[in-house]
């Protein structure tokens, strides 16, 4: 039975090998002796790039992934603001309807509303 080559093998006959690199934060790429690659998951902190997620991490399939923000985390003090969080551009406080019930603080002004 033949044996496979290695890649110090390879490399003597100038037989290139790799490279590796599958750009993936949470793996690591490297050769293996038949010139194969091998993309192992690492157990790091990363950035899932997502605003509504925290304490990010590579995960066992070598994917990263966060913790949902908790529910208050978006909160404003604002009733006439929609509280919200978007993956992109984080908490966002979009206006209320008009119609939304508030309170100015003012009691010659009841009914209030947004």
């Amino acid at each position: 039975m033949d044996a496979q080559p290695t890649v110090d093998a390879l490399a003597a006959l100038e037989i290139p090998c790799g490279p590796c690199t599958d750009q993936n934060p949470c793996t690591h790429d490297h050769l293996r002796p038949d010139c194969t690659c091998a993309h192992d998951p690492l157990p790091l902190a990363c950035n899932d790039d997502n605003a509504c997620t925290t304490a990010d991490f590579c995960g066992p399939d070598a994917t990263c992934a966060g913790l949902p923000l908790p529910a208050t985390a978006c909160l404003d003090p604002n009733p006439c603001t929609l509280d919200a969080c978007d993956p992109k551009a984080g908490c966002i406080h979009p206006p209320a309807d008009p119609t939304t019930p508030c309170d100015d603080g003012n009691p010659c002004t009841a009914p209030d509303a947004c």
